[in-house]
């Protein structure tokens, strides 16, 4: 009979495995995911637990009997004191890290079943990926689901994604001084339009789809992988994508600066001056199966394609984005 694996192990980044496993769960282990300090452990597994280990001695320091399903995912809130688990009983659920409380339960009408989560950058909001080929974002403080998302094929895999941020003015240059003035209070509000943020996810497809926070438009659906796209993330903000698919390859896609500006050619808003913004390119630049490819893919939201949102007033932020989220 096959082994079945119940334990997780840990690596040191030159590959080599810690001697000691952890050792806790009672079937497969789906997801992990390390809190922001990287002192503390968190697991989901088949056994329907989720797990909290103190990576330092790598001992449980709790375990929560969290769902009445196998758990599908598991993430840390930015400054680690709030976790969030899913599962296949359709419910998603926010524990205090610290004393192991349950402190909210989410759950929407159709009960489909969740089979990853994430906090926004902004700790606010948690997305959740459903069997029912929807994206929701959810106000877990509140318990409302204030956007789905749709354009995608969910029905069958666990599939992820990640935020990012699109458009803006400033220059790449400039960007680490612009964010420490955002930090001291002393930013330009007239140095352009703010920065957009995205949700990006895999798709069962073969797709990346790409979708305006705020206004729930799909800004860009790619071309990706052969049969299903099972994991999307990004890195400095959205500029970096990586994807993983079931064809057994990773692609990396950027965003490159196209030579023209919106408004150039009459594509613009229509006031003949230009957005300020330079159009921009999705460029698939390589992957891991040996091939390099440059494959250019044109990306509608390089220029704030995504529309300004669905009402007024203040909004919320993710990655320092304005979002009216409950318009």
């Amino acid at each position: 009979k096959k082994r079945e694996l119940k334990h997780t192990h840990i690596f040191h980044l030159n590959g080599k495995q810690h001697p000691h496993p952890l050792n806790g769960h009672h079937h497969y282990i789906y997801t992990i995911a390390f809190s922001p300090k990287g002192n503390i452990l968190v697991s989901g597994s088949y056994d329907e637990a989720v797990i909290l280990w103190d990576v330092r001695t790598r001992h449980i320091l709790r375990t929560l009997p969290a769902h009445s399903d196998p758990v599908g995912g598991v993430d840390f809130i930015r400054d680690g004191t709030l976790i969030v688990s899913c599962a296949g009983d359709g419910l998603i659920r926010i524990w205090d890290t610290g004393t192991g409380q349950c402190l909210r339960t989410l759950v929407h009408e159709d009960n489909a079943p969740v089979t990853s989560v994430r906090f926004s950058p902004n700790g606010k909001f948690v997305l959740a990926w459903t069997l029912d080929s929807c994206l929701r974002l959810w106000n877990y403080v509140d318990g409302r689901c204030v956007k789905t998302y749709q354009g995608h094929v969910n029905a069958r895999y666990s599939i992820s994604g990640a935020f990012g941020v699109y458009g803006g003015k400033e220059e790449e240059g400039k960007k680490e001084e612009k964010d420490e003035a955002d930090d001291s209070g002393g930013g330009d509000d007239d140095e352009g339009p703010p920065k957009k943020a995205f949700v990006v996810s895999g798709s069962e497809d073969g797709r990346i789809v790409w979708w305006d926070v705020v206004s729930k438009e799909v800004l860009q659906s790619a071309e990706a992988h052969d049969g299903v796209v099972l994991a999307v993330d990004t890195r400095e903000e959205g500029r970096l994508v990586v994807s993983g698919g079931i064809d057994k390859t990773v692609k990396m896609w950027e965003r490159a600066e196209g030579e023209k500006e919106k408004g150039e050619d009459g594509a613009g808003d229509g006031d003949g001056e230009g957005d300020g913004v330079p159009e921009e390119n999705g460029r698939q630049h390589g992957s891991v199966n040996g091939v390099h490819v440059e494959n250019h893919i044109k990306e509608n939201f390089a220029n704030g394609g995504g529309g300004g949102g669905d009402g007024g007033g203040p909004g919320e932020h993710v990655n320092g984005v304005v979002m009216d989220i409950d318009g």
